[in-house]
């Protein structure tokens, strides 16, 4: 429970602070804090899901695996790292696919750039 507790305010905490970053100015900062703690539009979380399912099946997967026993993790690095090479290279294909598949558009300045 700490540990799964620590990841979610480690995340909140990391997320909330990236607005800063992000925003042009501090006005437009505390105008994206008062979205996210006041007025917040949940309904859109539907046509989220609806327009991106693949986005939200890789999350989604993701967050499982990340939760998984550390004995199963260990025999999964163990199971790819007993393939031969070819398989090797069908998975890391699959995954590049899957990755290609979920993208967006449109290329994402780096946070950095701003300063």
């Amino acid at each position: 429970l700490y540990d799964f507790l620590s990841l979610l305010l480690t995340f909140q905490f990391l997320s909330l602070t990236y607005v800063l970053f992000r925003s042009p100015n501090l006005a437009s900062a505390g105008a994206m804090f008062g979205r996210i703690f006041g007025d917040s539009s949940w309904h859109l979380a539907a046509d989220w899901v609806q327009a991106y399912p693949r986005v939200l099946i890789l999350l989604l997967l993701g967050l499982f695996l990340h939760f998984l026993p550390l004995s199963w993790k260990t025999s999964l690095c163990d199971g790819f790292t007993r393939l031969h090479w070819t398989m090797k290279a069908v998975v890391c294909s699959l995954f590049i696919v899957l990755i290609y598949q979920v993208q967006t558009a449109e290329p994402q300045p780096v946070v950095y750039l701003q300063f």
